[in-house]
């Protein structure tokens, strides 16, 4: 599977949505500039940790067949329609929820097998479309 360079910007824009996903529940708090310190740490760790269980995603959900990020990028790739701000705002919503939900079956056993059927899941509706 041939996958464009704006493929990969946009699932590596999806990935910093993820990354940074703790933010967003301080937003109103840090535009009305009422962040403190410990909010400020809060907000550090939360992203360290959603690197970490991230990290662990990564390991659990691989396979041989298909690692991790080959997975995503075959989401991100599934999900293009050729316009191209329709495609960032689609990637923006897919990519994150879709390590979301790796990162959920790191609770579940045979993640890698899970992982697969999801990325198939994605792949599939392109192809019917």
């Amino acid at each position: 599977m041939h996958v464009t360079m704006f493929t990969r910007i946009n699932v590596a824009i999806g990935t910093l949505v993820f990354s940074l996903l703790p933010f967003a529940f301080v937003a109103d708090r840090i535009e009305d500039r009422q962040m403190t310190v410990d909010s400020w740490t809060s907000v550090f760790f939360g992203v360290v940790a959603l690197q970490l269980l991230l990290f662990l995603a990564q390991k659990r959900c691989s396979s041989k067949e298909m690692p991790f990020w080959k997975g995503i990028i075959i989401v991100g790739a599934a999900m293009r329609t050729g316009w191209a701000y329709l495609d960032l705002a689609i990637v923006i919503l897919v990519i994150p929820l879709v390590m979301l939900t790796s990162v959920c079956l790191l609770f579940f056993s045979n993640a890698g097998f899970r992982f697969h059927r999801l990325v198939y899941v994605f792949y599939q509706h392109r192809m019917e479309q």
